[in-house]
């Protein structure tokens, strides 16, 4: 059996400078498609200002994660 992996890259931009120099950032991400939760979702978040990755981690069981940057 074919085994299927489904690549999705969403981008969170934040327009605002208020956010630039803010101390701590805090959102939750929540993963649907077609109405249905997805699990087991690999999170990457990159800083782009300096073109680095911050943080890795997956949602495992879970369909949302929480990220305090």
């Amino acid at each position: 059996m074919l085994k299927i992996k489904h690549h999705i890259i969403v981008l969170f931009c934040l327009l605002s400078f208020n956010f630039w120099y803010a101390q701590e950032l805090k959102f939750t991400a929540h993963f649907v498609l077609n109405e249905k939760p997805l699990t087991n979702v690999q999170v990457s978040v990159y800083d782009l200002s300096r073109e680095h990755q911050v943080e890795t981690f997956n949602t495992n069981n879970s369909h949302k994660c929480h990220i305090n940057l």
